[in-house]
């Protein structure tokens, strides 16, 4: 089982907050939590979006095709911009 945590733009969208999932790999990881945001009766997330976030896994920067394991701490941070 893995804990992720959502921050920014997406987790005020979606509803999404802090979830315990299994998942061996960030892309299942990422198919559930885009199930997930379906039932939050907020803006559904997509997988795409989750994808073009910044990934922390236990503290350091990671790319989406990252392996999880059992007890792996994730974060999700929507990407910032402004002018």
């Amino acid at each position: 089982m893995v804990s992720v945590k959502l921050f920014g733009a997406l987790r005020l969208r979606s509803g999404l907050k802090e979830y315990q999932l299994e998942a061996r790999n960030l892309t299942e990881l990422f198919s559930q939590l885009a199930e997930l945001s379906s039932h939050t009766g907020m803006e559904q997330v997509t997988v795409r979006e989750l994808r073009s976030c910044i990934i922390s896994i236990n503290g350091k920067q990671c790319g989406p095709r990252h392996a999880l394991r059992d007890g792996d701490a994730v974060v999700l941070l929507t990407p910032a911009s402004g002018g």
